[in-house]
C-alpha cells in the first residue's frame, strides 16, 4: 500500500526559524518513516539571509512575491496530499486565500499549528511597521475554522482555537532530549572547544560563591530573537546592584542586542551550529516575561531548552511558564514580576552550587517526561489520523 502524502507549509527555510524547527522539523524522521512528506517554505534561502537586516527594500519585495507565486503554484501540487500541515499561516502578509482554497475548494485536511498568540498584534517594536499593518490578524480564527485539526502549544492558545474548532490538540514544543539536548552528549564537545573545564562541568567543579568574591564568576544568560529583547526590560534594574555583590557576567544570546550595554554583558550572536554549546555555558537562564495576554501565548521555550540542558532557571510567572515550573524543585518561578524575588532567586542560585545541581537534574527529567520527542511523538503522529 502507498504511503499518505504529507505537504508542510511553513514560512521559512528549514533549519531556520526555531518555532518550525522545534514543532514540526524535529519530528520529520519520524514522519517520514510513515508518510511521504514534502516541504514548502514562502520565503526562499536568499530572502531569508536579508530578510531582518535594515535596508534590500526591493530584494525583500521581490522575495515577498516570489513567494506568493510560490504558493499560487502549489495549488497545483496539493491536489496529490492526503494531508496539509501549516505551521502559522500559507502567506505572511494579507487574507487567508490559499488556506480558503485548499480547505473549501480543493477539500484538503489541514492540519493548523500555531504556538503564538497571533491573532493579535505583537507588542514588540521589532514588530511594528508598514508589515504589522498587513498582517491580517483576523484570519487566524477563520483558518482554525476550515482546519480539520488545530495543533497548538499550550492551554491559552487552545482556548482561542476551541471558539472555532473542537479538533484542538495541544502539543508542547519539544526537543531531542536523546540527541541536540543532552548535556552528557555536548560537553565533550565543549571541552574540546574551550579547553575549560568550568564550561562542561561547571556545577561539579565550582563551591559556593560568597558576595564580594571576585575569583568565581558565573554566567547568567537569556536567549531570544531581536522581537523579544523587550522583555530583558523587567530585569535590567536588579542586574547593576547584584552585579555590585556577584561578579557574574551576563550573556544574551541573540540576532540582534540592546545598545549601551553595561560592561559585564557579553553578547553572542546565535548560530545554530554552536547554539548547544553557547547555552552549556550558563550556570543559571533566565525567562523574563511582561504579563499581557500576548506573552501568556508563548510556550515557554527558553525554559524548555534551559532544563532539558540541565541549566536552573528563574522565570516570570506568566503564561505556561507555571505549568513548565510545576513544582518548586524545578526552579524559581516569580510572581508579578517582583524585583526582590527576581533578586532573591538568583542570589540562592548562585549563592549555592548544590541547589543548582539539583535544580538542573530535577528539570532535565521534567522535560524529558513532558517536553521530549519521545513524551510528544505519539501525539504528532496521532494529527496525521483519519
Amino acid at each position: 500500500m502507498p504511503k499518505k502524502t504529507i505537504h508542510i507549509l511553513y514560512p521559512y527555510p528549514t533549519g531556520k526559524a526555531p518555532s518550525q524547527r522545534f514543532r514540526i522539523e524535529l519530528f520529520l524522521p519520524l514522519l517520514e518513516k510513515d508518510f511521504d512528506v514534502k516541504i514548502y517554505p514562502f520565503w526562499s534561502e536568499k530572502t531569508w539571509k536579508i530578510l531582518y537586516k535594515k535596508g534590500h527594500v526591493l530584494q525583500k519585495l521581490w522575495g515577498l512575491i516570489s513567494g506568493f507565486a510560490r504558493r499560487k503554484f502549489y495549488l497545483f501540487s496539493a491536489l496529490k496530499a492526503d494531508f496539509i500541515y501549516i505551521h502559522r499561516e500559507a502567506t505572511p502578509i494579507g487574507p487567508p486565500f490559499i488556506e480558503w482554497i485548499l480547505a473549501k475548494l480543493l477539500r484538503k485536511k489541514i492540519i493548523y499549528d500555531f504556538d503564538d498568540a497571533i491573532w493579535m498584534a505583537n507588542q514588540s517594536e521589532a514588530n511594528r511597521g508598514m508589515v504589522k499593518n498587513l498582517k491580517n490578524h483576523q484570519k487566524v480564527g477563520k483558518i482554525c475554522k476550515w482546519a480539520h485539526k488545530v495543533c497548538v502549544g499550550n492551554e491559552f492558545l487552545a482556548a482561542f482555537a476551541r471558539q472555532f474548532n473542537e479538533n484542538v490538540v495541544v502539543i508542547p514544543t519539544a526537543v531531542d532530549t536523546v540527541g541536540l539536548h543532552n548535556p552528557d552528549r555536548n560537553r565533550e564537545t565543549l571541552r574540546q572547544a574551550q579547553g575549560d573545564l568550568r564550561y562542561f562541568d561547571k556545577l561539579s567543579t565550582q563551591g559556593d560563591m560568597e558576595i564580594g568574591d571576585q575569583t568565581n564568576t558565573h554566567i547568567i544568560g537569556w536567549t531570544g530573537t531581536h522581537s523579544t529583547l523587550d522583555q530583558l526590560e523587567i530585569i535590567w534594574p536588579i542586574l547593576d546592584d547584584l552585579h555590585s555583590r556577584f561578579p557574574f557576567t551576563f550573556q544574551i544570546i541573540s540576532d540582534a542586542f540592546p545598545e549601551m550595554l553595561p560592561d559585564y554583558v557579553r553578547k553572542v550572536y546565535w548560530n545554530k551550529e554552536n547554539e548547544i554549546q553557547d547555552l552549556l555555558k550558563f550556570d543559571i537562564g533566565i525567562m523574563p516575561l511582561k504579563d499581557n495576554e500576548w506573552e501568556k501565548g508563548k510556550c515557554g521555550f527558553k525554559l524548555i531548552q534551559y532544563m532539558s540542558l540541565e541549566i536552573p532557571s528563574v522565570a516570570s510567572d506568566v503564561g505556561v511558564n507555571g505549568e513548565i515550573l510545576n513544582d518548586a524543585s524545578l526552579g524559581f518561578l516569580i510572581p508579578n514580576n517582583d524585583l526582590h524575588a527576581w533578586k532573591e532567586g538568583l542570589i540562592k542560585l548562585l549563592s549555592d552550587s548544590e541547589l543548582r545541581r539539583e535544580v538542573g537534574k530535577a528539570g532535565r527529567k521534567r522535560i524529558q517526561e513532558a517536553y521530549s520527542v519521545e513524551a510528544n511523538k505519539e501525539k504528532v503522529l496521532g494529527l496525521f489520523e483519519d
